[in-house]
């Protein structure tokens, strides 16, 4: 799996060809997307790892405050 820099420098330097490659720009995405996609799962199961080790009153107080985001409400 390739960073997401070395993913972003790649299509700065697609988008900077005097001629597109719809192709090579399409693969990097797949990449780029490939590599969010893990660190979205990777999240979520270190959420649900913490969330499996509190205490009732603790996921309580998880649940009223969001995961920390009580500012949005």
């Amino acid at each position: 799996m390739s960073s997401l820099f070395t993913d972003y420098g790649k299509l700065s330097d697609l988008y900077d060809a005097e001629h597109l490659d719809a192709a090579a720009i399409g693969k990097v995405y797949d990449d780029l997307f490939k590599t969010q996609r893990a660190m979205i799962e990777t999240g979520i199961k270190t959420r649900n790892r913490i969330y499996d080790q509190l205490t009732k009153e603790q996921k309580e107080q998880l649940r009223r405050d969001r995961w920390g985001r009580g500012w949005d409400r």
